[in-house]
């Protein structure tokens, strides 16, 4: 191969290698979270793990971007040594400059290590709530029932009101035919609880039938759900 052609081809070469590597550890960890079932954890650790995955990937995607810049500017005779040198004499300038971004970057590892939230949280910042829908390197977003998305930076996150920490029990009345025998009745409410199960993490209890009449009969189920969870079913429900 042509030296001046290869000499040119070799960034292309650098960058490429970048992207690949960064989409092998992303289909890799995206692989590994894909079925939440077969991770034998509950949807709270489900969440704060997925979101700690997200947070390190952002990360992992800046550093290899680092990397490639600098085999970049290596290639093409910057002293990369001396560039990181003559930055470090202006510490103090970059340092002033980087400073709400590592605020930023501290601030949202703070968030995902002492659990906080997670990602599809329900959660109250300042006058604004939502679902968080990312927790980024530098911001977090949210997004509200409107379809608004509030964008704050992570180092602006004092105070938060997580109404996803604990769940409540809910009850669901069905009417069914009070023609049906026991053993339909049952094979009904199997399958209630397994389409529930889809959006529903908690235990589904049946009840058993409360009152029933010449048309129909009344089964009773409740469920231990989060408040994400409860808007899904009622949505399915009506």
């Amino acid at each position: 191969m042509d030296k001046k052609l290869l000499y040119y081809l070799t960034p292309v070469i650098y960058l490429v290698g970048g992207i690949i590597l960064y989409s092998i550890i992303k289909f890799i960890v995206k692989r590994a979270f894909k079925r939440k079932h077969k991770l034998k954890m509950n949807e709270k650790t489900y969440n704060k793990l997925f979101t700690g995955a997200k947070f390190i990937l952002n990360c992992v995607k800046a550093v290899i971007f680092i990397i490639v810049l600098c085999l970049i500017l290596s290639h093409f005779g910057v002293n990369v040594k001396g560039l990181v040198a003559g930055l470090s004499i202006l510490g103090l300038v970059v340092g002033l400059a980087l400073q709400d971004i590592l605020k930023d970057l501290i601030s949202g590892a703070a968030i995902i290590a002492d659990g906080s939230f997670a990602l599809g949280d329900i959660v109250k910042i300042g006058d604004f709530a939502g679902i968080v829908q990312d927790i980024g390197l530098r911001t977090t977003k949210v997004k509200g029932d409107n379809g608004d998305v509030l964008i704050v930076h992570n180092k602006d996150i004092n105070k938060v009101i997580n109404s996803s920490f604990n769940k409540k029990e809910a009850y669901l009345e069905i009417e069914l035919s009070s023609s049906l025998e026991y053993e339909k009745i049952n094979k009904a409410v199997d399958r209630i609880r397994t389409t529930l199960k889809k959006d529903v993490n908690g235990h589904i209890k049946y009840l058993g039938i409360t009152s029933t009449d010449n048309k129909y009969q009344i089964i009773n189920l409740v469920m231990s759900i989060r408040p994400e969870e409860e808007k899904i079913i009622k949505e399915k429900i009506i």
